[in-house]
């Protein structure tokens, strides 16, 4: 795989409009090594959905014992898609049949991030993870990238981190806004052997709950109990465990989990509590990145809680 370092960027036009007001769409992306996560995301709509908003990426890192949290916004004008649904974001994220490439130059951040794929996409039938008026509005999912190799060089505030990992990227989109589809979405990934555990838990707003994923839902507590690493402490912890504990059925929050982000998004018809947080192993008794795990209450309310 080529090495990656520093590289040009450049920027386009704006002209990401969307024509239907509910519509939404975003794109997550994931790098995970020993040492440190790298979390990106692009929105072409505000996380609650419903069209609003002008596209947005940030650019996320965290470190291994999730004390050194870092988060960039990167201005960018253009998102497009391919017809088999390959996303490019100026000249910043080009995504081609062998895997996609993020370069992020700015006075703040360098950022170049090479993912591979090893195996082909995997979802839910046509992606689609909820409907409502009889089909004609959707919310679907897809995990375009589950497991692959990548390679990330990073550069902020003087220092450089560079190192080889495990690549994930999939792709949220439809009509039907996930704040009136759901009540509750939890989802994690685990770098389990040669490959990635994807487990998503879903909860209606009808209250019926849905899992999916690549293996078995199961899996992910039984990889929870194994791990041995310790949990950082974290001025919401107690709330954070609460949430964990809710989104994914397992008590023993101090031990693989470092929360890294809780936020409320408020709209004004909807509200979300989100969390994301690192999942921590061991080898050989040294504590390495395995994965990451984020959650989101929904209601619609505009609300904000304390």
């Amino acid at each position: 795989m080529e090495t990656v370092g520093p590289g040009p960027v450049a920027r386009g036009s704006r002209d990401m409009k969307s024509g239907d007001d509910r519509s939404f769409g975003w794109w997550y992306f994931q790098h995970v090594s020993d040492e440190f996560a790298i979390v990106v995301t692009v929105q072409a709509t505000n996380i609650l959905g419903g069209g609003r908003g002008s596209p947005r990426m940030s650019v996320h890192f965290y470190d291994v014992g999730g004390t050194a949290r870092e988060s960039w916004a990167v201005p960018i004008d253009r998102i497009s898609l391919a017809e088999d649904g390959r996303l490019s974001v100026d000249d910043i994220v080009a995504e081609q049949e062998d895997g996609l490439r993020i370069r992020v130059g700015t006075a703040a951040l360098s950022l170049d991030i090479r993912m591979g794929r090893s195996c082909g996409p995997w979802g839910p039938v046509d992606g689609e993870i909820a409907s409502s008026h009889g089909g004609a509005r959707s919310a679907r999912w897809q995990v375009r990238l589950p497991h692959g190799p990548s390679r990330a060089w990073i550069a902020f505030a003087g220092a450089e981190h560079r190192a080889a990992g495990h690549a994930y990227h999939d792709r949220n989109w439809g009509t039907l806004p996930m704040s009136e589809a759901f009540r509750r979405w939890s989802w994690a990934t685990v770098v389990i052997a040669d490959s990635t555990l994807v487990a998503a838990r879903l909860v209606h707003s009808s209250g019926e709950v849905r899992t999916h994923s690549n293996g078995r839902w199961e899996e992910l507590a039984e990889w929870l109990a194994r791990s041995e690493a310790q949990g950082a402490a974290h001025s919401a912890d107690a709330e954070g465990a609460r949430h964990f504990r809710e989104a994914f059925g397992y008590d023993g929050y101090a031990r693989p989990a470092r929360l890294v982000k809780a936020k409320s998004y408020v709209e004004p018809a909807a509200s979300a509590e989100y969390h994301r947080w690192l999942l921590v192993g061991t080898d050989q008794g040294r504590a390495r990145i395995c994965g990451v795990a984020e959650s989101a209450v929904l209601q619609g309310s505009s609300e904000e809680r304390p």
